[in-house]
């Protein structure tokens, strides 16, 4: 039992970093400022209003902030898929990353596939 919820953690692990990885190469020309639907002008002030109150307050571009939340979900999610570290924690984290980069990915990340991710990255963590 232990290696089938191994592999199954693991095989979970690795789908999150290629969404997130998908997520990162796709950014600069989708998402960022200067891309078909920029996320931080358009989704950061409506959709979270305090985050961005909080970037605007410390003086944080919405993209890097975007960027570095995408990275910290690759970082997260190769720890994961790797078996080192498979705690309900990570899961937590990952749900919560990919969630707020699909509210920030508007029309382009509103597929089932990405509701998906998030309900399953939900369900893990409760295992």
């Amino acid at each position: 039992m232990t290696r089938m919820r191994t592999a199954y953690l693991c095989s979970i692990g690795a789908i999150f970093l290629i969404a997130h990885l998908s997520y990162y190469v796709q950014f600069p020309g989708l998402l960022s400022t200067v891309g078909v639907e920029p996320a931080a002008t358009r989704v950061l002030p409506h959709s979270f209003p305090v985050l961005h109150k909080i970037l605007k307050q410390k003086n944080i571009d919405g993209d890097s902030f975007i960027e570095i939340t995408c990275l910290l979900g690759v970082l997260l999610s190769s720890i994961v898929a790797s078996g080192l570290f498979q705690h309900a924690s990570f899961f937590i984290a990952l749900t919560a990353i990919y969630y707020f980069l699909t509210k920030t990915g508007g029309s382009f990340f509103t597929f089932q596939w990405d509701i998906l991710l998030t309900e399953v990255g939900f369900v893990t963590a409760l295992c």
